[in-house]
């Protein structure tokens, strides 16, 4: 099936006061995966462009068909993140359960300082119903309002966001390799991404969980120079590298501004092993867990991780010719997964007012995967570590 690749600008709603100045804004995140039978979290970002921010209001309407979840107390599953002190959510009076409305509250736990970039405020499941059409769905904020440490109301714009519902959901996984060799060996692994065709990964992060017997430490692995990105890696607990009893690493390859993803089958990274001089021979697992995959357009996707093995030889015992390990030299892409052509799209015209507000016209929802440029997307990173409010 092909998938044709569509480059859009997300429309915008600005909501301006009579002095023409902005002071704050409120946005929805710009591209939203959104599979067929399933749920997405919606995220907000709420900036505060020259004012201290200490609360605002703003209603999300979705699109028809689409609903956000209540929860058993009839209220709405939205949540809110560490740095706000609340989040209440609601739906309008005589809309639900099953509402594409709901409205916002936000307190701000210590002010929003003016002028710093904003982070997500709040998040709300919405479900896709499993006979949605293929395309992207606009998610437009409304009556926004946000005051300043005074209690002044202040300026306001907010930004449409989009659910995309893919026709070939994107999905992806980590593959650690496996290796042998003798008690006091040291052994080379490789992390193999495997994706699905229109699949655009640019941000790789997973934990390898470590037998007793298998040692790391946090200058243990590298990044393969061909994928041209940095590289974090770190061990637990913290100070094992010191005792050798690292029970764990953790890898965050990548950047999500990088326009150029991997392609299925590159090595990301590699990580040198070292078998304890006391191991017994036998199998010993490296566990694969928390893999996270971000795409270039759609942030993150289906992921899983796949373990591997080190099997450790009897004392003596010649070490087998086993796969090569390590970087290849000449890395090759698969033409399977290479990106296709993109089509610019052309924003149509606006649809007049609404409410005061000049609301540009949303793309209707179609048979095709729109590509969103590195700019619409910049800033709205949701770390797998990031933990709302209990």
């Amino acid at each position: 099936m092909a998938l044709i690749l569509y480059v859009i600008s997300i429309p915008f709603l600005l909501v301006v006061s009579a002095s023409g100045s902005l002071a704050a804004r409120i946005e929805v995140a710009p591209l939203t995966e959104g599979l067929r039978g399933q749920s997405a979290d919606v995220f907000v970002n709420l900036f505060g462009d020259g004012v201290d921010v200490v609360s605002a209001k703003v209603q999300l309407q979705f699109p028809e068909g689409l609903t956000v979840r209540a929860r058993t107390d009839g209220t709405p599953d939205c949540d809110d993140f560490t740095h706000v002190d609340s989040v209440t959510a609601a739906f309008p009076v005589g809309c639900g359960p099953n509402c594409p409305t709901v409205d916002l509250t936000v307190m701000v736990r210590r002010p929003l300082p003016g002028g710093t970039a904003g982070d997500a405020f709040a998040s709300c499941v919405v479900d896709v119903p499993a006979d949605s059409s293929p395309g992207f769905y606009p998610v437009i904020p409304s009556g926004a309002t946000v005051d300043d440490r005074e209690g002044q109301a202040v300026e306001t714009s907010v930004e449409v966001g989009t659910i995309i519902v893919p026709e070939v959901p994107k999905s992806g996984a980590l593959k650690m390799g496996s290796a042998q060799g003798a008690p006091g060996d040291t052994v080379t692994v490789d992390a193999v991404l495997s994706t699905t065709v229109g699949a655009q990964v640019v941000v790789v992060q997973n934990d390898i969980d470590l037998s007793p017997e298998i040692q790391a430490g946090k200058t243990s692995c590298r990044v393969n120079p061909s994928v041209d990105q940095g590289g974090v890696f770190d061990t637990a607990p913290r100070g094992c590298t010191a005792t050798g009893a690292c029970t764990s690493l953790s890898a965050d390859v990548g950047d999500e501004t990088h326009q150029a993803p991997y392609f299925s089958g590159d090595v990301i990274y590699s990580c040198d092993l070292h078998i304890s001089a006391a191991a017994s021979p036998g199998d010993y697992p490296l566990g694969c867990e928390f893999a996270l995959l971000r795409d270039y357009e759609t942030g993150p996707i289906n992921s899983h991780c796949e373990g591997g093995t080190i099997r450790v030889l009897a004392a003596g015992t010649a070490t087998p010719t086993a796969t090569p390990q390590g970087f290849p030299q000449t890395p090759t892409a698969p033409s399977t997964n290479s990106p296709t052509p993109s089509v610019t799209r052309t924003a149509t015209p606006s649809r007049g007012d609404a409410g005061g507000c000049t609301i540009a016209e949303p793309p209707t929802a179609g048979n095709f995967w729109p590509l969103l440029t590195a700019g619409a997307v910049r800033g709205f990173r949701y770390r797998a570590s990031k933990r709302r409010n209990q």
